[in-house]
């Protein structure tokens, strides 16, 4: 299993347990006519769409073995926990028995996730509201601490170094690493250089 496995399948955990619906995999289900659903909100496009087939193969799997017993929001849940735990994470208690949901709204995304612009103070109330510390918070929203984030992703607020909160040197690395972003919006780095594979709340 790769680290780039891992941080997808925790992002896609975060990216559904962190709305009101509350880990009910609803992130998983596809649009109909009229009606956008979570995954389709624009922050989620950078989502990769191989986690979601993990998800959904190994309920296939299960299928074949126990019908009708273990739901995609348990696989999700219970995934994470175990990719977590094998980079170094913290583990914790998986209880099953969650259901599915039905409902998924794409409009109900933006404002329950944090975004790289977003202030420090706002993302600390989004977590906090979620019961997390401020150490929990640091680790999830800085969930690249594992492999990597996409140049497109945080390069604006690099412009003419107008963020105080960047090193200089560090800045600089970042606008030459990021230069080409505009005609590769796949270019990324390592958050991390020093321990790209290992789940904590220490990253640059």
């Amino acid at each position: 299993m790769s680290p780039t496995t891992v941080i997808a399948t925790l992002r896609l955990f975060l990216h559904d347990c962190l709305l009101p619906n509350d880990c009910d995999a609803s992130i998983l289900l596809s649009s109909i006519a009229f009606s956008k659903v979570e995954r389709n909100a624009n922050i989620n496009h950078s989502l990769p769409s191989d986690t979601f087939d993990l998800i959904i193969r190994a309920k296939a799997a299960l299928e074949l073995s126990c019908p009708n017993t273990i739901s995609c929001s348990n696989i999700l849940f219970d995934a994470t926990c175990d990719l977590l735990t094998m980079l170094g994470g913290p583990f914790f208690l998986v209880f099953l028995g969650r259901c599915n949901g039905q409902t998924s709204l794409a409009f109900a995304v933006s404002s329950h996730l944090s975004t790289p612009s977003m202030p420090i103070s706002q993302i600390t109330q989004l977590f906090a509201k979620c019961g997390f510390t401020v150490e929990e918070f640091v680790a999830l929203s800085g969930a690249h601490t594992i492999e990597f984030s996409h140049c497109f992703e945080f390069v604006t607020n690099l412009s003419n170094n107008t963020s105080s909160s960047y090193n200089p040197r560090y800045a600089q690395g970042l606008q030459k690493a990021c230069a080409d972003y505009k005609t590769n919006p796949t270019l990324s780095v390592f958050n991390d250089i020093m321990t790209s594979n290992k789940f904590y709340n220490a990253y640059l």
